[in-house]
């Protein structure tokens, strides 16, 4: 979860500097697959985040208690709704560089219900 959500963050930083990506010559994710599809691959793995959560919730033999895959899902659906935003903006610089610096509590919002949903096993 905790990787997923770097991707989708450093992607997302990625995508304030596609130009000065491409003049340097760099082959990053949004230069290679576009900017598009990159806010595209972002949504898929948030949503990849609910769905293995729950999945971990229903199948795996381990005390996960319910809270986890909700505060998971919370997360998640709000990284995908903020990406979702951002398909809007595509060519506003600014405006992606400020939801990447606004991202970065999506870390701790992510660590946090990791940890809560870990102790709170009985719910």
């Amino acid at each position: 979860m905790s990787g997923s959500i770097i991707f989708i963050t450093s992607l997302l930083n990625d995508l304030g500097d596609v130009e000065g990506d491409t003049a340097f010559g760099r082959r990053t994710i949004p230069v290679v697959i576009g900017k598009k599809n990159t806010v595209i691959l972002t949504i898929i793995i948030a949503a990849s985040m609910i769905v293995i959560s729950w999945v971990s919730f229903y199948m795996l033999p381990t005390n996960i208690g319910l809270i986890c895959p909700i505060l998971v899902s919370l997360v998640a659906s709000m990284a995908s709704i903020k990406m979702a935003e951002i398909l809007n903006h595509l060519s506003d610089h600014e405006f992606i560089r400020k939801q990447h610096k606004k991202s970065m509590s999506w870390h701790l919002m992510l660590q946090s219900a990791l940890i809560v949903g870990a102790l709170l096993f009985w719910v």
